[in-house]
């Protein structure tokens, strides 16, 4: 069951299985739980934008350690910065997780896929994110669509 929340976001948590997670039930505080659960972000933008050329992706890293977590939060801030600036990037925020210990999650949008194609050649991808962040990490990424 999708929820709104703030400034027009959805969540649909999804339990691998097909089972739904209700409302007010609570989220596994472990680490494998992340590899368990899909969570599904989207944001209704009005606009000129087709919603069927927009790419959305959410992205869930997972420290492989606790001491590279201070390292992690400065690399993604100046990550999600750089990236924000990027042509064709709608959405770039980098959350960490308050509920799963040492995880940060990515929330992306880009008008094509050719813009997130760009991105990936892009100063913070290539300097900061490949080389010093994807080694610090385990990454799942997820590519969406809003559920209409």
């Amino acid at each position: 069951m999708a929820q709104s929340g703030p400034r027009g976001i959805r969540r649909s948590p999804e339990v691998q299985g097909g089972d739904e997670t209700q409302p007010g039930s609570e989220i596994p505080a472990v680490t494998d739980a992340v590899r368990s659960t899909r969570v599904t972000f989207s944001v209704v933008y009005q606009g000129s934008e087709r919603m069927s050329d927009l790419i959305d992706v959410m992205v869930v890293l997972t420290a492989r350690n606790d001491s590279a977590m201070p390292e992690l939060r400065a690399l993604l801030q100046s990550h999600s910065r750089l990236s924000q600036g990027e042509p064709g990037c709608l959405r770039f925020e980098s959350y960490e997780s308050t509920s799963i210990p040492n995880t940060f999650v990515l929330i992306e949008r880009w008008e094509s896929q050719a813009a997130l194609g760009v991105h990936r050649t892009a100063e913070g991808f290539t300097t900061i994110y490949a080389p010093k962040v994807l080694p610090l990490v385990d990454r799942v990424a997820y590519v969406c669509r809003p559920l209409e």
